[in-house]
């Protein structure tokens, strides 16, 4: 059987290694070490990056149109599959995404809980926490 179609193919979320500027409001700024949400358009070699609040509606946006897409599939609703069948990442993404990390656990890249406190306290601008490791990709 052949494998799930990922059809979210350049979106991911990126660790900015240094300042970079949002797409969608050039004043704002993306600190090294925080996440930003980067979108690679077809056929352009160029990443975009997006901070954490621009990055709200545009995910929302995406959302709501994924509803549309599997509500106009199943318009009685989804039947569950049993947990043995349900999709998974896979490994290969998990090898994929290790190798563009330099081998590194994600993990090992993350922030410890002390420094997004710290970070959390020192920074009043951060508008919008949001747990993405599960979505970082390489």
């Amino acid at each position: 059987m052949p494998g799930i179609k990922r059809i979210i193919k350049h979106v991911g979320v990126d660790l900015a290694r240094g300042d970079r500027r949002c797409r969608r409001d050039a004043s704002h700024t993306i600190k090294p070490g925080k996440y930003c949400l980067v979108i690679q358009d077809d056929g352009t070699p160029f990443k975009r990056s997006y901070c954490a609040e621009c990055a709200l509606p545009i995910l929302k946006l995406c959302a709501a149109e994924l509803r549309q897409i599997r509500d106009a599939l199943y318009p009685h609703g989804i039947v569950a599959q049993p947990p043995s069948q349900e999709p998974t990442i896979g490994a290969a993404l998990v090898a994929k995404n290790r190798k563009a990390r330099g081998g590194k656990k994600a993990e090992q890249l993350l922030p410890s809980a002390e420094q997004v406190k710290e970070e959390s306290e020192n920074e009043s601008r951060d508008p919008v926490p949001m747990p993405i490791a599960s979505l970082r990709r390489g």
